[in-house]
């Protein structure tokens, strides 16, 4: 083999080496936020054969599918620079080889691209320009069959590089613009819960309390969210994101202050246990043990690290019996007269009803509302409850638990038509779930989303909303 034919092919493999990290740079997560947008998944009642979880996990193993045999190609390629190295391999056998490398790259590409698609949630237009960078990408897969010389695997090279830049460069935009869509969505859910905020420090300062520092709070709470505002407007979504995200610190921190001086929330840790009887909602959350004893109740348990131990006897419905042994799911009782039992290292539980009677102990909180009265360790002393169960509805410091949590924004949209109600549940502006139910009340429809989805009351309590016929 002539050294200037060496040369060449020792050029196209390291520019198809370079090619082969695109998929893996170009596409990574970045600090300006924009990454690929969790997957659209539908849920409906009535269809058995779909499963969002499911769909899920194909769509990332066929990926990963893909990206181990495209590694795997890689590694052979490697050998196959070897043998080019101490002079094994003639012209033709690198030219079928580099042809091969180079099929394989280009299907981990369109592999890449249905995956983004796939699970992107996009619009149909911006499918539709995806699936042109694909098809584009298998065209040029005749093109290197078709290659004679090395100058023609290069020119065909040229093609695959500008087609994956481009591709790369439209799915960033695509991305930046549903980045600034969510923002929108989440500076204007931000004004709606600084609203809320106001008018209970407002309460709270009627009480007599001191409320100058939780003032101090919320006002740089809102002066990041307007500044946020202005960023988003001027076009600079990274500052703005930037500024959201010092925003959700500020609020963190303002509501875990509020919790502790609002009235019908318990601080367990350190504190002993709890006992509360009465009549109304209480929510436990944290490292627990249990007891509960209730009339008429609706009981909710929600065993996040999956290791409770649960016994409920006595009358009740189990809404979703069915779902019982998925980890992430609640479970849900309806009309539930009788004792409970759970214990568990990471729990919320609510339950709401008449005549209940509850010892919690462990390292948690406790949120009371309605009528009743609780004591906490040995102490004599007796509080009462909240008054307004509606204030239970006050956001909870549980939505901007950590930074993951503070960067999805959850709209869930019910809409009612001829007796039956549609749910649609959007995560980050895609839809994650979709239900169908023969019911308009409105606390089956929250308790079923709850039993079914990752989510807490106060997440879905916080962002539902019902729109009726005449809407």
């Amino acid at each position: 083999m002539k050294r200037g034919t060496m040369k060449g092919f020792a050029i196209i493999a390291a520019v198809l080496m370079v090619v082969s990290l695109l998929p893996i740079s170009a596409l990574a997560a970045n600090g300006d936020g924009f990454e690929t947008a969790p997957g659209q998944m539908k849920k409906n009642l009535t269809d058995d054969d779909f499963d969002p979880a499911q769909d899920r996990d194909r769509l990332r193993s066929n990926f990963q599918d893909a990206k181990n045999d495209y590694n795997k190609v890689t590694a052979e390629f490697q050998n196959v620079k070897a043998q080019q190295a101490r002079g094994q391999l003639t012209s033709e056998e690198m030219l079928d080889k580099s042809k091969v490398y180079l099929n394989g790259t280009v299907d981990y590409m369109v592999e890449r691209l249905n995956y983004i698609k796939d699970t992107g949630g996009y619009s149909e237009d911006v499918n539709d320009t995806i699936t042109s960078y694909t098809d584009a990408l298998n065209d040029t897969k005749i093109e290197i069959g078709a290659a004679e010389t090395r100058k023609d695997l290069s020119d065909v090279l040229k093609d695959i590089r500008k087609l994956w830049k481009d591709a790369i460069k439209d799915i960033r935009s695509f991305n930046e613009m549903k980045v600034g869509e969510h923002l929108d969505d989440h500076i204007a859910n931000a004004n709606r819960i600084s609203e809320r905020l106001q008018n209970e420090i407002k309460e709270m300062e009627e009480n007599g309390q001191n409320v100058e520092d939780l003032q101090d709070m919320l006002k740089k709470y809102n002066d990041l969210i307007a500044e946020a505002e202005s960023l988003q407007k001027g076009g600079d979504t990274k500052d703005a994101i930037e500024a959201t995200r010092e925003a959700n610190e500020v609020l963190r921190e303002l509501l875990q202050e509020m919790k502790q001086n609002r009235k019908g929330f318990v601080h367990m840790e350190g504190e002993g246990p709890l006992n509360a009887e009465g009549d109304g909602t209480i929510v436990l959350s944290g490292q627990l043990n249990v007891t509960i004893n209730a009339t008429d109740a609706m009981l909710v348990i929600k065993d996040l690290n999956g290791d409770a131990y649960i016994n409920v006897t006595g009358e009740y419905d189990l809404v979703n019996e069915e779902r019982a042994g998925e980890g992430d799911h609640a479970l849900v009782y309806h009309d539930f007269t009788g004792d409970a039992i759970i214990n568990g290292t990471r729990l919320t539980i609510m339950v709401r009803g008449e005549d209940m009677t509850i010892f919690a102990e462990g390292s948690g909180s406790a949120s009371l509302s309605g009528e009743g009265n609780y004591r906490i360790g040995e102490g004599d002393e007796a509080f009462g409850f909240a008054g307004d169960a509606a204030k239970a509805e006050v956001i909870d410091e549980e939505d901007v638990d950590d930074e993951e949590e503070t960067e999805n924004e959850i709209e869930i949209e019910v809409e009612f038509e001829n007796g039956q109600a549609n749910v649609i549940v959007k995560i980050n502006g895609t839809i994650e779930y979709e239900f169908d139910f023969d019911t308009n009340n409105q606390e089956e429809i929250k308790n079923y989303i709850m039993g079914n989805t990752s989510l807490t009351y106060e997440q879905i309590n916080d962002s539902i909303t019902f729109e009726t016929e005449e809407d």
